[in-house]
């Protein structure tokens, strides 16, 4: 997830399109939490959305760009906000000025994650009720909309909470849980889960999770993660779904890092400018004394193929480079952020951008 500093590096450098990027950065509103999704309908209309810690509760974080400056909005925060209780965002989309979803996850007292999903209205943020079908683990990644009346969320369920729920990192709890894709769909009345395959399996230990979401129509959405198993020293691949009008099926996708016990492929993020130019980007490697090295892919209507990148955080053994999040304004002009970090250094902000022929570090 992206860091305050890092989603106001990615506004500020344009990862919205710039005629919509606000000059100013939210950080100052938001220095107890984090941001972890920005959309902007206009120069003078974004949101930014994230968690902010309150005496010991994790409640929702939104902020408003007015064209002036970043306000606060108070938000309701599903989980409650008793110490231990918690309510998080991690993606915000807008069919309109007055139609936009944030979405997200929220824990009560029962300590039960449900997936959750707020609705602006022009007037207030209000929640609206979503399925949640794991057990004890949901929890909504990110949004895409086609329309008023057609939006997808995509993120995992579970039967136990896991202890980490990151690509690659989850901890096996003794091979007890495992984890679902999950896709809901909102139809302009309610939100409703949809089938969806799950290609890692169901038994224990097996692992299928979702991250990124993308449309560009109501017959064409793409939806990235990884899946993989903690069995026989851990297996983990890239994982891209696609949506049809029909269906949701699993779409063939290079591993950079190979397929044999131990390798570790992960997409975050993925960003379609048109059916024939989609991007997916994430990390690779990272075990048995390898770099963890950046991503990306594109798809150009026929099969995806990997595309070099630079590494900024360096290519030796503990050195991080990770990919969260890609935007397009056009096709030779695409932005992608996520982390950096050289050995056991400091963590930094990285935006790598595409000039339609490579991709340079630019932060």
């Amino acid at each position: 997830m992206l860091s305050v500093s890092l989603i106001a590096a990615s506004i500020a450098s344009g990862l919205v399109p710039a005629e919509a990027a606000p000059a100013g950065k939210p950080a100052a509103m938001a220095k107890s939490g984090q941001l972890h999704g920005v959309f902007c309908t206009t120069a003078a209309n974004c949101w930014a959305v994230g968690g902010a810690d309150a005496k010991g509760a994790l409640l929702n974080l939104v902020l408003h760009w007015t064209g002036k400056k970043w306000i606060k909005i108070t938000v309701p925060s599903p989980g409650g906000t008793a110490p231990g209780e918690r309510s998080e965002l991690t993606a915000v989309r807008c069919t309109a000025a007055r139609d936009c979803w944030a979405v997200g996850d929220s824990q009560g007292s029962r300590h039960v994650d449900r997936n959750q999903a707020l609705h602006w209205n022009g007037k207030g943020w209000l929640v609206v009720p979503t399925p949640s079908p794991g057990a004890a683990f949901n929890a909504l990644a990110d949004v895409a909309c086609t329309s008023g009346s057609s939006c997808w969320a995509v993120g995992v369920d579970g039967p136990v909470v896991p202890a980490i729920a990151v690509p690659g990192d989850a901890e096996s709890d003794n091979g007890k849980f495992f984890e679902l894709n999950e896709v809901l769909h909102w139809n302009g009345r309610k939100w409703a889960k949809v089938a969806v395959p799950s290609p890692a399996g169901t038994k224990p230990s097996q692992i299928n999770e979702l991250f990124g979401l993308s449309c560009t129509s109501s017959t064409n959405c793409w939806a990235a993660g990884s899946y993989g198993s903690f069995n026989s020293g851990g297996r983990f691949r890239n994982e891209v779904l696609r949506w049809n009008g029909r269906k949701w099926f699993k779409v063939s996708v290079i591993n950079p890092d190979g397929t044999d016990p131990g390798a570790n492929n992960a997409l975050a993020g993925i960003n379609c400018s048109s059916p024939t130019d989609c991007w997916a980007v994430g990390n690779s490697g990272g075990e048995s004394a390898k770099p963890t090295i950046n991503q990306a892919l594109h798809w150009n209507g026929m099969h995806w193929s990997r595309v070099s990148t630079p590494n900024p955080g360096g290519m030796n053994s503990g050195d991080t480079n990770s990919l969260a999040s890609v935007r397009c304004t056009a096709a030779a002009n695409c932005l992608a952020v996520g982390v950096e970090e050289t050995g056991n250094g400091p963590e930094f902000g990285q935006i790598l951008h595409w000039t339609g022929r490579r991709w340079l570090a630019d932060f």
